[in-house]
C-alpha cells in the first residue's frame, strides 16, 4: 500500500448519523462504587459538554446510583468515573477499581467496554497516556506515527464492528478519528522537543521580562534550543493537511457530546487565527476580534456557530478597557436574533461591568492575609489602592511581580496601598505563602477563599489574570482594568493622582 493511500485511511468522515436524536421514554439506571470517596462529598456529577448535568447520589462507603427517565444516547462524563456511553434502557454497573481500571456489568456493558479498551488502546500505537501523547512520539518519524494511527482506527473499527448498536459503533468511529486528529495536532506542536529543555524553555518564560529589548531574540532562541529537530516545508503541509481532514464545521451532534470535538474545533479556530493574517497591522489588533470574525464568518451551523459567538464576545466584553468599545460590542451582540439564545447571558455580564465603571463604588472583599488574618478592602480607604489579581501558577502574573516591586518602591511613602490578590486554590495556599516569602513581597498579601468563584472576582468579570484594578481613597473605581505595573503609563498616571 503506497504512503498516500495510508494517509487517506488515516480519517473517515467525522459527522455522526442522525440515529438516536430524538427523545427516549426508558429509563437509565446508572449504578457502581469508587475507591476512597471524600468524606463530605454526597454526590457525583454526571454531565455532557452541552451543559448537561445531573446528580448521582454518592454513599459513604463510595456506592453510587442515580435514575434517568429520559436521557438521550451519547457520551456523558461522570465525575471519578471518567467517560460513559449511555442510552435508553442501560441498566449500566460500573467498578473503579484501586489500580484505576474501570469493569462493567449489566446492560450497556459492552459498549462501556469497547469505548473503555479504544481510549486505553492508543498507548499500544504510540507512546501515550491517557492526557495525550508522550514525548517519546514526538521522536517517531511522520511516516511511521501516520501509520501508527492508522493501526489504531483499525483496532477501534474493529470494536465498532461487533456492536449491534449503529449509533455506537458511529460514535466509538468518530471518537477515534478525533483522538488522532488531537494526537496530529499535538505532534505538529512537539515534534521533536527535548522534555527536559522544553522543561526549561517554560521555566525561562516565567523568569523572563517580555518587555525588555531583546525579549523577542532571546525567547525565540530559547524555543529553537528546545527542539532537537523540526519539520522540513513539505512535511509541515503534510501534518498540517491531515490535522483537520474532513473536520465537519456543522457536525452538531458531535459538538454536543465529544469534548474530543470541541478540542479539536478550538485547535482550528486558533490555527485560522494564525494563519489567515487576522492579526497584526493588517488584521484585527488583538485574538479576541480575530476569534469573533472567525466565528461570524466560518462557523455558519446555528448551534457552534452561536456557541463561539458568544464564548469569544463574553470573554472580549471581560477584557476591554474602552466602555465605548464595550458598548460598541454589547449592542451589537444583543441586536443580532441569531444570538438571542445567549443574549441573557451577555446582559447579565455586561450589567455587572456597568456596575464597576469609573466612579462606580468597588465591591468589598474580606479575604486571608499572609498573617493568617482578615484583611477587608474598605479598611484600607483614605488611599488609592492598586489591586493585582494573581496566582502562583501563573506566568504572566509573576513577571509582572518585578516591576511591582520597583513602583512600589518607587511610590513608598504616597497616598497610595498595594494589595496582591492570589487566585490559588485553597489547598495551595501552602505554596502561596512560601512564594510570598521567597520573592519577600511587600504590600496586602491576601488569598481568595474560592479561587476564580469568589464573589469580588465574578463581580469585576475577571476571567483572565493578571487583572489590576485601581480604586480612589473613598473607594470607587478608577479603572477595572488598569495598566500594567511593566507599562509605564501606569507610573505616569499614579504621580499624577498622587500630587
Amino acid at each position: 500500500m503506497t504512503m498516500n493511500n495510508k494517509i487517506k485511511l488515516l480519517f473517515t468522515t467525522l459527522g455522526l448519523s442522525t440515529i438516536g436524536t430524538v427523545a427516549y421514554a426508558q429509563q437509565v439506571s446508572l449504578q457502581g462504587r469508587i475507591p476512597n470517596p471524600e468524606s463530605q462529598q454526597q454526590t457525583l456529577t454526571l454531565s455532557q459538554v452541552n451543559g448537561y448535568k445531573a446528580a448521582v447520589e454518592l454513599a459513604e462507603d463510595g456506592t453510587f446510583k442515580a435514575t434517568f427517565p429520559t436521557l438521550q444516547p451519547g457520551l456523558y462524563h461522570l465525575e471519578k468515573v471518567g467517560e460513559l456511553y449511555l442510552a435508553p434502557d442501560y441498566q449500566l454497573q460500573v467498578t473503579v477499581n484501586k489500580n484505576g481500571k474501570n469493569t462493567f456489568k449489566g446492560k450497556g456493558a459492552a459498549e462501556n467496554q469497547k469505548l473503555y479498551n479504544s481510549r486505553q488502546s492508543l498507548s499500544r500505537f504510540i507512546p501515550s497516556s491517557p492526557d495525550g501523547p508522550l514525548f517519546k512520539a514526538y521522536a517517531m518519524d511522520i511516516p511511521v506515527f501516520i501509520s501508527q494511527l492508522d493501526k489504531y482506527r483499525t483496532f477501534v473499527a474493529k470494536q465498532a464492528a461487533g456492536s449491534r448498536d449503529d449509533f455506537f459503533a458511529s460514535t466509538l468511529n468518530n471518537e477515534a478519528a478525533l483522538a488522532t486528529g488531537l494526537a496530529l495536532r499535538s505532534y505538529r506542536i512537539y515534534y521533536g522537543a527535548d522534555s527536559v529543555k522544553l522543561a526549561n524553555f517554560y521555566r525561562f518564560m516565567d523568569s523572563s521580562d517580555r518587555t525588555a529589548p531583546n525579549a523577542t531574540a532571546r525567547i525565540d532562541s530559547a524555543y529553537k534550543a528546545a527542539h532537537t529537530r523540526s519539520f522540513t516545508t513539505d512535511e509541515r503541509k503534510l501534518v498540517d493537511s491531515l490535522n483537520y481532514e474532513m473536520l465537519r464545521l456543522d457536525d452538531v451532534q458531535s459538538f454536543n457530546q465529544s469534548s474530543a470535538y470541541r478540542n479539536l474545533l478550538d485547535s482550528w479556530i486558533s490555527d485560522r487565527v494564525y494563519k489567515s493574517g487576522l492579526l497584526g497591522s493588517k488584521g484585527f489588533e488583538n485574538m479576541q476580534l480575530a476569534q469573533i470574525h472567525i466565528a461570524n464568518t466560518q462557523l455558519n451551523d446555528p448551534t457552534i456557530g452561536g456557541h463561539y459567538r458568544y464564548q469569544f464576545s463574553s470573554a472580549y466584553l471581560k477584557l476591554i478597557k474602552e466602555d465605548a468599545e464595550a458598548d460598541k460590542l454589547y449592542q451589537s451582540f444583543m441586536s443580532d436574533p441569531t444570538n438571542a439564545a445567549y443574549q441573557p447571558k451577555m446582559k447579565a455580564i455586561y450589567d455587572k461591568r456597568m456596575a464597576v465603571r469609573k466612579g462606580k463604588p468597588s465591591p468589598d472583599f474580606n479575604f486571608e492575609n499572609i498573617d493568617g488574618g482578615q484583611s477587608k478592602l474598605s479598611d484600607l480607604r483614605g488611599k488609592y489602592v492598586y489591586i493585582d489579581v494573581w496566582a502562583t501558577w501563573c506566568g504572566p502574573c509573576k513577571m509582572e511581580i518585578p516591576h511591582l516591586i520597583k513602583l512600589e518602591k518607587e511610590l513608598h511613602g504616597k497616598n497610595i496601598t498595594f494589595v496582591s490578590l492570589s487566585l490559588d486554590d485553597q489547598k495551595d495556599k501552602q505554596k502561596w505563602k512560601d512564594y510570598v516569602a521567597e520573592k519577600q513581597l511587600g504590600g496586602v498579601q491576601v488569598i481568595s477563599d474560592k479561587a476564580f468563584d469568589t464573589d469580588f472576582v465574578q463581580l469585576y468579570n475577571i476571567n483572565a489574570i493578571p487583572r489590576f484594578i485601581l480604586l480612589d481613597p473613598e473607594g470607587n473605581v478608577v479603572s477595572p482594568n488598569a495598566n500594567r505595573p511593566s507599562d509605564p503609563k501606569l507610573k505616569e498616571e499614579l504621580l499624577s493622582l498622587l500630587q
